[in-house]
């Protein structure tokens, strides 16, 4: 296990203040009936000796980049209002620091598999405006159906084509990205790229028993490598 240790906490602000007319976001009807969770990402560099004496500078770095960045993305520095807008009131991100006591690079790699899949449903039903009255309805039935006792629920999510293992700060790109799945991520699967480009990370989340079961499958292992 590592152990992280927050050591500094700070608030962000943009480096530009957002114009006037750019201050209230509307969200979409989607916007306002999606789940509020928020999904780790966890980015390991390789080290250095020069390491600790770089921290410091490495920090400042991070804060400058980031204050700039929320002036492009200046949603991220307000908040939600009523859920169905966001404030943008240039309040700031949290920005925080922590210390690891692990100095190993230990392979944290779950699965890699090749895996494809392409949704098109969704954009083949709905070309035409969508009303809130049938969103509304959707979500009622969902929420009916996955209250059910007798049914179990997994929810599939894919990351892949986003640049994470791009991610330069300006000290290279990351030696491997992670995204934790904690207990709030029941019966989930989520795919990324794999860091070396080659194939597909799978990250799962589910009860020990289905987890002893998945990883003997042998039809999966055919396609997939389990490290």
């Amino acid at each position: 296990m590592i152990n992280v240790e927050v050591i500094h906490k700070e608030i962000i602000k943009p480096s530009s203040p957002t114009p006037h007319h750019l201050r209230y976001l509307p969200l979409s009807v989607f916007d306002q009936f999606k789940y509020e969770i928020y999904l780790p990402h966890v980015v390991f560099y390789p080290s250095s000796s020069e390491e600790h004496s770089l921290v410091a500078e490495k920090s400042e770095l991070l804060k400058k980049s980031l204050s700039e960045a929320l002036t492009q993305f200046y949603p991220f520095a307000g908040e939600f209002k009523y859920n169905d807008s966001i404030n943008c009131d240039d309040r700031g991100a949290v920005f925080l620091e922590a210390q690891v006591e692990e100095n190993e690079a230990n392979d944290l790699q779950i699965l890699v598999a090749k895996l494809r899949k392409s949704v098109e449903e969704l954009k083949v039903k709905h070309t035409n405006e969508i009303r809130a009255e049938d969103v509304v309805q959707f979500f009622k039935e969902y929420g009916e159906l996955i209250e059910k006792d007798d049914m179990d629920n997994y929810t599939c999510s894919s990351l892949c084509r986003f640049p994470f293992c791009s991610a330069n700060f300006g000290w290279g790109k990351p030696s491997c990205t992670r995204f934790p799945l904690t207990e709030v991520f029941k019966n989930m699967f989520l795919l990324s790229d794999a860091t070396d480009g080659n194939g597909i990370e799978a990250y799962l989340s589910m009860k020990e028993e289905d987890m002893v079961m998945f990883e003997t499958n042998q039809d999966l292992l055919t396609y997939a490598s389990l490290q």
